[in-house]
């Protein structure tokens, strides 16, 4: 190929490069929103999107099946513990009954 025929391939590839850089067929409004809404649910945006709705769902259910077990099982426990203080305090009472003699005083030891 001669130096002269390279030339002008060059010349016309370097050509086209530059028209495609000019060329901006998306100055259309639609074309505008389209590539607003590509940018907006980018790969990582919707990564972020789909975790974050993951997250919710997990909560969701968590708290659909065992927030009422738990509500419950809450219940049980404060009516433990209130069994427990009034079975401690009555012993409590009991052992200082035990220790009071008829006449009110502390026996001796």
């Amino acid at each position: 190929m001669s130096p002269k025929l390279r030339s002008i391939f060059a010349q016309v590839h370097l050509k086209s490069l530059s028209m495609g850089s000019r060329r901006d067929f998306s100055s259309s409004s639609a074309a505008s929103k389209r590539a607003e809404w590509d940018n907006l649910f980018s790969p990582g945006i919707s990564v972020k999107l789909g975790f974050a709705a993951s997250a919710c769902f997990a909560v969701y259910k968590v708290y659909k099946n065992y927030y009422p077990k738990f509500l419950i099982c809450r219940e049980e426990h404060e009516r433990m513990l209130q069994r427990h203080k009034e079975l401690w305090a009555q012993s409590k009472l009991d052992e200082l009954s035990r220790n009071v003699c008829c006449c009110g005083q502390q026996p001796k030891k």
